[in-house]
């Protein structure tokens, strides 16, 4: 399952869970497929479930839940890092 966490503005983060109880979230902001693509951090669910979605907080999109296949539901919140993306030494922008 994939989502972005707001449908009324420009992406920004992607959270995506899969079926090896492993989720991502994605910076959608920065691409440079050199340094493979977007800047993200990857977490393994807690039980090591299959996880079947995942979704972000109406009112908070910095909050989102995972659902995994054993009944669990765990709640998450992005930390912003202090520098969202840097530049390398041919003047392009990859995120941090």
């Amino acid at each position: 399952a994939a989502e972005f966490d707001r449908r009324d503005i420009a992406m920004n983060k992607c959270a995506v869970a899969t079926l090896e109880g492993k989720f991502h979230v994605f910076d959608m902001r920065t691409h440079n497929k050199e340094r493979g693509g977007y800047a993200g951090v990857e977490e393994k669910f807690p039980t090591g479930a299959t996880l079947w979605g995942c979704t972000h907080l109406p009112q908070n999109r910095d909050l989102w839940m995972v659902g995994g296949g054993d009944g669990t539901v765990s709640l998450y919140k992005y930390a912003y890092p202090d520098q969202r993306r840097a530049t390398d030494a041919d003047g392009k922008e990859y995120g941090v």
